[in-house]
């Protein structure tokens, strides 16, 4: 129960963290730009490495494709890609880029409390991936309701209710499917692999091949982000062999 909380606890320090520095300006976008490729290259690999052979082990292959469409058709429904900059086409959606984002923020806390009950240790990497790129898009969220029509007192209360998605999600769920049958906590986890597919693939990994000056430290931040995954997964088989 203790590591549930903490889980959440950090990820609503990131998540609120990332909106208040979008009101401050003092990130470089250059800067911006290095932590969301280092986040692409990061959750796309967990979801490789980790989640998609649970789901697949567990015979939960389908669900890996409903987890990419819940975000995919979310995001069309309401019109949002993660972006940031002021070359975002979506900048002035407001509402609608809160709503996209908040089904990403849900579908994380679904992901750290299904991964931790199958594994502390999968659960701890589950958690790393998320809290690393919430930060980021929680900061392009930010700089997208600051060019809204929102007054300072609403604009601060989505700021804290996004924050709050993943606690809200992620410590109910956990004792909900701690009495869950193994199969569809497996279902669960390829719910969560098709999701990082999706974030990752489709929302961060652009921000790494556009074509602005920049583009060689964005893509070496992504493939640190992947070998730091690389590295998270020789831990993980370390620890199931030894222990």
């Amino acid at each position: 129960m203790f590591t549930i909380i903490l889980y959440s606890f950090l990820s609503f320090i990131s998540a609120f963290s990332g909106t208040i520095l979008s009101t401050l300006k003092i990130i470089e976008h250059k800067t911006q730009e290095k932590a969301i490729s280092f986040g692409a290259g990061y959750i796309l690999s967990i979801g490789i490495l980790f989640l998609i052979p649970e789901a697949i082990e567990g015979r939960k292959a389908f669900w890996i494709l409903i987890g990419f469409l819940f975000i995919y058709l979310g995001e069309h429904l309401f019109m949002m890609h993660g972006c940031i900059g002021e070359d975002c086409q979506f900048h002035r959606i407001g509402i609608a880029a809160f709503i996209g984002l908040s089904l990403h923020t849900i579908a994380s806390g679904i992901s750290i409390s299904a991964t931790l009950i199958k594994s502390p240790v999968l659960g701890f990497i589950t958690f790393l991936a998320i809290v690393l790129h919430k930060g980021p898009e929680a900061f392009s969220l930010g700089v997208i309701l600051k060019n809204t029509n929102l007054s300072k007192k609403n604009l601060w209360a989505l700021f804290l209710l996004y924050s709050l998605l993943i606690p809200l999600s992620s410590i109910p769920t956990f004792f909900i499917f701690k009495k869950i049958p193994e199969s569809f906590l497996s279902a669960l986890i390829g719910f969560s692999a098709g999701t990082f597919l999706e974030i990752g693939g489709a929302d961060l990994l652009p921000q790494v091949h556009k074509v602005s000056e920049g583009r060689g430290g964005r893509f070496l931040s992504f493939i640190f982000g992947v070998l730091i995954a690389i590295l998270s997964e020789g831990l993980f088989h370390f620890h199931h062999y030894f222990f």
